[in-house]
């Protein structure tokens, strides 16, 4: 397979229509990794790289917990079962995570781009940019939050708002993506709370998901339920 080749519709969509286009948020019955993101936040994470001859993604998380019933369409485990795996990340394990927040305004500018975001982050940025593939086992490579891999650490990416006009003074939404201010998605999160844009409770669960720094405190949250700050 030859990555570029095989994803060469990801770029052509980014070309055209990113930095101009709101795509419409991919939810349904059928793909449910998206549906009702109740934390606001979407990561991706993977285990395997195929671009450049590379078969590693950089190493920027461990993986902690994958909690299968989450995501039943996933690994076909009855969302009911409650069955989960603790994971013991070692040296050898290569992952990468990445993620978005947005606000709980649906006009902000954040939630409105937010499918735009996913296409960027997932699909150009992740797949075709940095060659990144496969899913953590039992869990979809991306979904709402709570669907995804409890992982010690999740950089942040956003789409930034901007506009172009043109000779005739036509003004129309011109967006850029890139990595966030704050170094990691948790920290984003806190960042959105102090503003408002998010509760503390939305931030909290994120910090929980996805940035704890330490898998032993994410085993012992899923194994006793003990939050920590």
């Amino acid at each position: 397979y030859v990555l570029s080749q095989d994803a060469g519709r990801v770029k052509s969509v980014h070309d055209a229509a990113a930095a101009t286009t709101v795509f419409e948020w991919p939810g349904s019955d059928y793909m449910t990794n998206f549906n009702n993101c109740a934390a606001n936040a979407v990561t991706c994470c993977y285990v395997d790289a195929r671009l450049d001859g590379a078969t590693d993604p950089e190493d920027n998380s461990d993986v902690c917990v994958v909690e299968l019933y989450a995501a039943p369409k996933t690994n076909h485990i009855q969302a009911n079962g409650g069955a989960y795996t603790i994971f013991d990340a070692n040296a050898d394990d290569k992952t990468y995570c990445h993620g978005f927040v947005y606000s709980d305004d649906e006009d902000a500018f954040d939630n409105r781009v937010k499918a735009t975001t996913l296409f960027e982050m997932a699909m150009y940025d992740g797949l075709y940019t940095k060659g990144y593939v496969r899913n953590v086992p039992g869990a979809p490579m991306c979904g709402c939050i709570e669907q995804m891999p409890i992982v010690s650490n999740a950089a942040c990416v956003e789409t930034k708002e901007g506009y172009s006009i043109s000779a005739d003074g036509d003004v129309s939404v011109y967006m850029t993506y890139g990595e966030c201010e704050e170094s990691s998605l948790s920290e984003k999160a806190s960042a959105m709370a102090k503003t408002g844009e998010i509760s503390e409770g939305t931030a909290l669960r994120i910090k929980d998901r996805a940035g704890s720094g330490d898998c032993e405190k994410s085993h012992l949250w899923r194994v006793r339920g003990e939050f920590f700050e």
